[in-house]
């Protein structure tokens, strides 16, 4: 037939294969790590504003740098832009292995945990804006649903895995070690990846270019809803970071059970990504929304 939906496209050309094994790897050693500094830090401070502020950290570069990431997407090589912050990650993850095993000063963490945030916001753009340029425009939809349903499986690994892993060595140093060299798997995956050339509008950095896409989005009411939704899911969603509390103090499961906790939000959006990637796009998305 025709008209029929394929969907395993986007799995079918080499390239996307090759950038989803790299993010595979991203993906599940960022819930470990999430894991390994969320029990760490309540475990030396035991103070959960110190959990909050976690949060609150890694959400400030994402406020401060969100506009001028996109423009760097935008502008520059966006393989070279994620190549320098996964070598940054590396140097980031082995420095937080460093404090500890050392148990070095908390507030150092959060200073990593700020540089953390800033190298994240920086590669987000450039990461998801490589997809148009590996599949063609016909099976974008398929591709970006594809890298939801294997972000949400390794976001349900990840946990568990470093919660057994800090449970088996006692520390949360292993975790770090893991998440060092996993950006080694996606540099390795970015570097080999056949893109096709975007065209792009070299604009300098104004202020005008940086507000146009606030601009698009106002001004475009399904974009501003989705947004606006996805907002609020994400602000009271926030809670979870408190959810070594419960592992430690309320349900008494240590880190393996902090790992299935942090794991189950993820299992429900999981299987409801697979129906998606089975399913042909939706007619009427915002009703559904």
């Amino acid at each position: 037939m025709p008209n029929s939906h394929d969907a395993y496209a986007a799995l079918k050309h080499r390239d996307y294969r090759r950038y989803a094994v790299g993010m595979m790897a991203q993906s599940l050693s960022g819930p470990m790590l999430d894991i390994a500094i969320g029990w760490e830090l309540y475990e030396r401070t035991q103070s959960k504003l110190a959990l909050g502020f976690v949060g609150l950290t890694l959400f400030l570069p994402v406020l401060l740098l969100a506009l001028p990431a996109g423009h760097l997407a935008d502008r520059f090589d966006r393989r070279r832009i994620i190549q320098v912050g996964l070598t940054v990650q590396i140097l980031i993850s082995l420095a937080l292995a460093w404090i500890s095993h050392t148990e070095g000063p908390v507030p150092l963490v959060f200073v990593i945990l700020f540089l953390m945030g800033c190298v994240n916001a920086i590669l987000s753009p450039a990461r998801w804006a490589l997809v148009p340029q590996m599949v063609p425009p016909e099976i974008l939809g398929n591709a970006i649903t594809w890298n939801s349903s294997l972000s949400q499986a390794c976001a349900i690994t990840g946990p568990a895995l470093g919660g057994f892993i800090i449970a088996a060595n006692h520390s949360a140093v292993g975790v770090y070690l893991v998440r060092g060299l996993t950006p080694l798997i996606f540099l390795w995956a970015v570097s080999g990846l056949n893109l096709h050339s975007a065209q792009r509008k070299l604009e300098p950095m104004t202020r005008e270019s940086l507000i146009a896409g606030m601009k698009f989005v106002r001004e475009t009411r399904v974009i501003l809803a989705a947004i606006t939704m996805d907002m609020f899911a994400v602000l009271l969603g926030g809670a979870v970071m408190l959810l070594p509390v419960f592992a430690k103090d309320i349900l008494k499961v240590g880190p393996e059970g902090l790992g299935w906790l942090r794991a189950m939000p993820s299992l429900g959006a999981l299987l409801m990504a697979i129906v998606l990637s089975h399913r042909p796009p939706m007619r009427r998305a915002g009703p559904t929304l």
